[in-house]
C-alpha cells in the first residue's frame, strides 16, 4: 500500500493511520506491517526503498501537486480555501494497492485525479467544485 498524508510529514513528525488488514482465521500468526520508504515535504527520504516505488510516489505527488496549482490558477483572486482542505484530506486518506511488478500504471496521472476524485466527494460548495473538476479534467491533458 501507498499512503499520503495531506501535506505531507516533516522530517520527524508523527502520523497515526489504522491500517486493516485481512487474515486468515486458521492462521494464528499475527500480520507484520513495516515501512519500506518514507518522503518527507523537505525532500528527505527514509528507508531502503528495496520495493522501487520512490519514483512512483514522486510521480503521484508532482502530478497531484501540478492539479492543485491549476486548482489555485482557476480560482485566482477567489478564496479556494474549502477546495484545497477538502483535496489535503481526501489525499490523506488515499491507499493504493500495489503490486510487486511495475503495471505500467501512470502515477502522474493518478495524482492529477486524486484532485479531481476529491472535488467530486466534496458536499459542502458541490457543484463550483464538481465544475472546477470539470475544467481540471479538460487542463489534464496538457502535462
Amino acid at each position: 500500500m501507498v499512503f499520503l498524508t495531506g501535506k505531507g510529514l516533516a522530517s520527524g513528525q508523527v502520523h497515526n493511520m489504522a491500517v486493516s488488514v485481512r487474515t486468515d482465521p486458521e492462521n494464528t500468526v499475527k500480520p507484520v506491517i513495516s515501512l519500506d520508504y518514507v518522503l518527507f515535504v523537505d525532500g528527505k527520504t527514509w528507508g531502503a526503498d528495496s520495493l522501487g516505488r520512490s519514483k512512483e510516489i514522486k510521480a503521484f505527488i508532482n502530478g497531484h501537486d501540478l492539479a492543485v496549482k491549476r486548482l489555485k490558477e482557476l480560482r485566482v483572486d477567489k478564496d479556494s480555501t474549502d477546495f484545497i482542505q477538502a483535496i489535503e484530506l481526501g489525499s490523506a486518506s488515499y491507499g493504493a494497492q500495489v503490486s510487486n511488478s511495475y503495471d505500467g500504471t501512470d502515477f502522474y496521472a493518478k495524482g492529477y485525479e486524486a484532485v479531481i476524485k476529491g472535488l467530486r466527494r466534496m458536499l459542502k460548495r458541490a457543484d463550483e467544485a464538481k465544475e472546477l473538476a470539470r475544467k481540471l479534467e479538460l487542463m489534464e491533458s496538457s502535462h
